[in-house]
């Protein structure tokens, strides 16, 4: 049975998201009064209920699609894999396995407070990959969902991505990358404060930097299949729930001009 640690967490993550939230709300509701000042507010106030429900019933879903994730065959052997960790681990809620050709070589996991979890796994990564590291690394992604944290992880990522919205706008503007940073950093900036505040970590370092090291070609970003602009904001909320972090995982200050660049060159 779950005792009262894991209680006290969950209230104590929903007080952390409701604040997160009311936080969201004022600060959407005062830019919007500034810019209309007749029911600008009420526009901003609107705004942030709407990203609250979208992120809560289709976030998830919504980043899967981005990527054009299939779901795998119950009869996989992935999906069998997943399946006897789960047990092993004793986690009850069903996983969902994907592939995805824009993850290429990586892993991605989702979770949500509403739906049940989700692992996508890089087409080319099961074959480039020993079986026994495959298996480490699935393995980790259960521990991930176990912890009853990811779900937090998850749903504050996408909450304060609103923050790193005007990205997309940027992407409109040749040369305009430079201004980047002033909404990407804020954004990581409270995103990871958030995240150490509930206890999350994004790396176990003695298995994710061994078999990094193991295969030094692979761990590549994520490409999202949407329009070029679109493309700019997704890769970097998905970053934020990529398994192995890629180099500029730690974002956005000095790498996502090139990164912006990259995506608006394809």
């Amino acid at each position: 049975m779950r005792g009262a640690p894991w209680v006290g967490y969950k209230l104590f993550s929903f007080i952390v998201l409701a604040v997160t939230h009311l936080c969201l709300t004022v600060g959407l509701a005062s830019l919007f009064f500034v810019i209309l000042p007749s029911n600008g507010d009420y526009f901003g106030f609107a705004l942030a209920q709407l990203w609250l429900v979208f992120v809560l019933s289709l976030g998830d879903r919504f980043l899967l699609s981005s990527l054009k994730a299939k779901r795998v065959n119950i009869s996989s052997s992935l999906v069998q894999k997943v399946d006897n960790f789960r047990a092993l681990k004793r986690f009850e809620k069903k996983i969902d396995i994907f592939s995805s050709k824009e993850l290429s070589d990586n892993i991605l996991i989702i979770d949500s407070y509403f739906r049940d979890p989700a692992i996508v796994v890089g087409e080319k990564l099961s074959q480039k990959l020993r079986p026994e590291d495959l298996d480490n690394l699935l393995k980790l992604c259960v521990d991930r969902f176990k912890t009853s944290r990811w779900s937090y992880a998850c749903v504050v990522t996408q909450l304060l991505s609103v923050i790193a919205f005007p990205l997309i706008l940027f992407t409109f503007i040749n040369k305009a990358y430079v201004l980047n940073s002033l909404f990407s950093a804020p954004a990581s900036l409270v995103t990871k404060t958030l995240l150490k505040i509930g206890g999350i970590s994004m790396t176990e370092e003695s298995i994710v930097n061994d078999i990094k090291d193991s295969y030094p070609g692979l761990w590549s970003g994520v490409s999202p299949r949407t329009s070029k602009h679109l493309s700019v904001f997704l890769s970097y909320v998905l970053d934020y729930f990529l398994l192995i972090p890629t180099d500029k995982s730690a974002m956005p200050v000095d790498s996502f001009g090139s990164t912006n660049e990259a995506i608006l060159s394809r």
